[in-house]
């Protein structure tokens, strides 16, 4: 039986999608970058607020809020169908890119909110694929990374 995800507008999720199987994809640089796009589709069509990311081997954490009439699960169903897609061409495959659904969690305060910032920047840190945060290309920490924190807060 699927997943029942209650849903609470206007509120932070942090979301993580795990490749099938664990494969590790989203190590290839084209990967990365079609999962990428697909982060940046939702942003700039204003499906969500994207607060934060770490794109990793076999798994994605982002931190989003959706926009009405968007959902969390609206959200992730796109971005992973759009980034599954582009993946696969990216990489000249075929087959499934994503483990069916997602795990979620919703960030109920302030401090919630910056410690899973914080924990989604160390990702990468703590798998021993980069020295530090801002240096990993595939996290919302590197200074070239697009996000909506500024826009969120100041509404």
């Amino acid at each position: 039986m699927p997943q029942r995800r209650f849903i609470l507008p206007s509120h932070a999720y942090h979301t993580i999608s795990v490749t099938r199987g664990r494969e590790m994809l989203l190590d290839k640089r084209e990967a990365a970058e079609a999962v990428l796009q697909a982060i940046e589709y939702e942003r700039s069509a204003e499906h969500s607020f994207i607060l934060a990311y770490a794109i990793l081997p076999d798994h994605l954490h982002l931190l989003l809020v959706p926009r009405e009439p968007q959902s969390v699960s609206t959200v992730m169903h796109n971005l992973k169908s759009f980034a599954a897609k582009a993946v696969n061409r990216a990489l000249d495959r075929q087959g499934t890119v994503w483990q069916q659904s997602f795990y979620d969690r919703v960030i109920r305060s302030d401090s919630h909110l910056e410690a899973t910032v914080e924990y989604i920047h160390r990702n990468p840190v703590e798998a021993g694929i980069a020295q530090c945060p801002e240096e990993f290309a595939w996290c919302s920490a590197h200074p070239t990374a697009r996000t909506d924190v500024e826009k969120f807060l100041g509404e």
